[in-house]
């Protein structure tokens, strides 16, 4: 840096001899004192770090004001603000030479989300939704994770859904993070409960359109609501249920079953419903397209057999197949117009056996 000579000039007084004397001054460099620091963010840590510099000797001591009345000298210190805002942050950095110098710099500290979660009842196979209640001073929260049995499932929607596969109680933890970067925190257990297992009985099954049929419930748990739903729009509540089906066919009958807590299970069992065998009392086999066919209506059956006769008693037609009718021919000719007889005997699903007679008129 160079020095400079001072000089001390006397004059002289009152017959006193002039003098001077002659002091050298020597400057030395002094340090430039700087910092930098990470993104501060309330009650997180902030790390500084010392950038000063010399060219005289090392930088030895560090003097740090981080302008919330507390210090440290450490060279690259890290310290927590207990509360957003502005705060002055000042280093003093000193050389070995003895010189120093300072720095301020404006440090802002964001605020920290404070993260809340809450979740429904949680049953075992049965969808838990979560909601995400957390919320920040300013700013806004921009990125949620979900932790579920340390882990074992991630998810980064704001409101997930999470299904537990046995019961028990379970961590999870909400970590949600600010746009300026800041993050907080919140995990709770979860206990799972265990819920009723539906289950039920159908009696009679094969049924018979408008037959009666019991649906009774024999589900576990602490079961206090029932939903039925028959397979065909029409429900119940009851635990226990009477039901008579209009149409024939299969139908998917389900049972809900819920308990005090909101758990719930279902099953489902098919049931056959069969319809009674009938037959027109006349056919008109003129191709038309309508009624040509002498065929026993109804079913399904298991087993069929299926006679025509004339009226002097000749077996004219014969079927073991339900879905094989008589065309109004005999011996490849058609068959006279008048009245003709029949029997049947059918086999309905549950081993139901009918047996019927009658006649009907063949017109054309």
């Amino acid at each position: 840096m160079g020095g400079v000579n001072l000089i001390l000039t006397s004059s002289g007084n009152f017959g006193c001899i002039p003098d001077d004397d002659t002091l050298e001054v020597t400057f030395i460099p002094p340090p430039i004192a700087d910092f930098t620091f990470t993104d501060a963010c309330a009650g997180q840590n902030t790390n500084f770090t010392d950038m000063s510099t010399t060219t005289d000797g090392t930088i030895n001591t560090w003097t740090w004001d981080f302008g919330d009345m507390t210090s440290s000298i450490a060279s690259n210190p890290i310290h927590p603000y207990p509360a957003p805002g502005t705060y002055s942050a000042n280093l003093i950095a000193t050389s070995t030479n003895g010189c120093a110098d300072t720095v301020f710099y404006d440090v802002v500290v964001n605020p920290v989300p404070v993260a809340i979660l809450s979740s429904e009842v949680a049953c075992v196979g049965q969808e838990t939704v979560f909601t995400d209640l957390s919320f920040i001073s300013s700013g806004t929260i921009v990125d949620w994770e979900w932790d579920f049995e340390n882990g074992l499932h991630i998810d980064n929607n704001q409101n997930p859904v999470y299904t537990f596969d046995l019961q028990g109680s379970y961590p999870v933890t909400l970590t949600v993070t600010s746009d300026l970067g800041c993050v907080g925190t919140t995990d709770t257990n979860i206990t799972v409960l265990a819920g009723p297992t539906a289950a039920f009985s159908i009696d009679p099954n094969p049924a018979l359109a408008l037959e009666e049929v019991n649906f009774t419930d024999e589900s576990t748990g602490s079961v206090q609501q029932w939903y039925w739903d028959f397979g065909d729009g029409v429900g119940g509540n009851n635990q226990n249920e009477v039901y008579n089906y209009a149409d024939g066919g299969d139908y998917l009958v389900t049972l809900t079953v819920a308990d005090q807590n909101g758990c719930f299970d279902s099953t489902s069992l098919e049931i056959n419903i069969a319809l009674l065998p009938v037959l027109p009392t006349a056919f008109s086999p003129n191709g038309d397209g309508e009624n040509d066919v002498f065929l026993i209506k109804g079913g399904p059956f298991t087993a069929v057999d299926f006679k025509v006769y004339s009226n002097w008693g000749e077996l004219i037609f014969s079927s073991q197949d339900a879905a094989i009718g008589w065309d109004g021919t005999w011996k490849g000719q058609d068959a006279p117009l008048g009245v003709y007889t029949w029997t049947f005997t059918v086999e309905i699903a549950g081993e139901r056996v009918v047996i019927k007679s009658g006649d009907v008129t063949l017109i054309r």
